[in-house]
């Protein structure tokens, strides 16, 4: 848009203008294709942990660590955290199932608690 409104501006179309418009038709070439080949999956919340499961990596480990970047209501951009601090951006949508949504977006905000050192003890004495 910015592009559109220099040369509306301007009116003079020369080799700034070009460079700029190819530069914009690229970078949303790259976008498109990284969007289209985004990974597909589910994020699962087990009640103690976080766990990625897709089609390539179908057993998903929990554990992992998740961050809120940026939450526009019906969509949230988080960040998936290994324990080998390895990422994955993930861009949740409400659209992908609509009645478990305010779930999710309780687990994503809710502190995660640790297990007291005394659950821990009668746990294992059981």
């Amino acid at each position: 848009m910015l592009t559109l409104l220099w040369f509306n501006t301007a009116r003079v179309f020369d080799w700034r203008f070009g460079l700029a418009a190819a530069l914009v038709l690229i970078a949303g070439g790259v976008a498109w294709y990284s969007w289209k080949n985004s990974p597909n999956g589910q994020l699962a919340w087990d009640g103690q942990g976080w766990r990625w499961e897709s089609a390539s990596y179908q057993s998903g480990v929990a554990g992992q660590n998740v961050s809120v970047l940026a939450d526009f209501q019906r969509v949230i951009l988080v960040r998936l955290e290994n324990q080998a601090h390895a990422s994955l951006w993930l861009l949740l949508e409400q659209q992908a199932m609509p009645e478990r949504w305010m779930d999710l977006r309780r687990a994503l905000y809710s502190p995660c608690k640790q297990p007291s050192q005394a659950a821990l003890h009668t746990a294992a004495n059981t």
